[in-house]
């Protein structure tokens, strides 16, 4: 793998516990497959931090979205970071949107927490090429509505993938206020179930998965039982 040389673009605080990182690079253009992640190396740091990546294939700059932890990387992202620093990394993983078989019609994507960084790049990837899905699900899992990242971007997919729909689960709000259900967006209260996997044809169906560990471990035990193919990270 290849080292690229990047520039922090800019710095944003999308949640009260998640930063987000955009990089550009004027020497080298960024390949990498929707899913997949970098190992970013700051200055003079010899051990990197890994991150999914959030944007797709197609863009010219490069987002990921980082959560607050003591990590040594994650330190220095929350504390030292400015934008216009120069910064090197390196894509990596094997855990990336695959090309649609021709049996396969459903495509079932589930994310929990910052567990939406790769998914989001497969559903940007996805509005400009949808490799023929007759349907596309996200199922979304985040605490409370402040903290499910990527609202907007993920909604504005919507336009260019009629086929999409999109659940939400909020698992530590009581009440949903003015979140209403719509034709193709849907809000629930609480833990995901069994149901996730319920309305999918195993046959059929292919399914992404990721998130906190407890959450994955358990949503890809259902899966396994339904015989559903599926891929999980984390």
């Amino acid at each position: 793998m290849t080292l690229i040389r990047c520039r922090i673009k800019r710095l944003a605080q999308l949640t009260s516990s998640v930063k987000q990182i955009t990089l550009e690079s004027k020497e080298n253009k960024f390949s990498f497959r929707p899913g997949q992640w970098v190992d970013f190396f700051p200055p003079n740091f010899e051990n990197p931090g890994g991150y999914s990546i959030s944007s797709s294939p197609a863009d010219s700059e490069l987002e990921l979205a980082i959560r607050e932890g003591s990590h040594p990387v994650v330190r220095w992202i929350y504390e030292d970071a400015r934008e216009g620093d120069q910064v090197s990394i390196q894509v990596g993983g094997d855990w990336f949107l695959k090309r649609r078989k021709n049996e396969q019609k459903n495509l079932l994507l589930i994310a929990g927490g910052v567990g939406i960084n790769p998914i989001l790049s497969m559903l940007r990837h996805l509005s400009v090429d949808d490799d023929g899905w007759e349907s596309i699900t996200l199922i979304y899992s985040g605490r409370h509505w402040d903290d499910v990242l990527y609202k907007d971007e993920s909604l504005l997919c919507l336009e260019s993938l009629p086929q999409l729909k999109i659940k939400i689960h909020l698992t530590n709000q009581d009440f949903l206020g003015n979140l209403t259900d719509s034709r193709r967006v849907r809000f629930r209260l609480g833990r995901l179930s069994r149901e996730v996997v319920r309305d999918f044809d195993n046959s059929e169906t292919v399914s992404y998965l990721c998130g906190p560990p407890a959450m994955s471990d358990e949503v890809s035990s259902w899966m396994a039982k339904a015989e559903v193919n599926y891929e999980k990270w984390w």
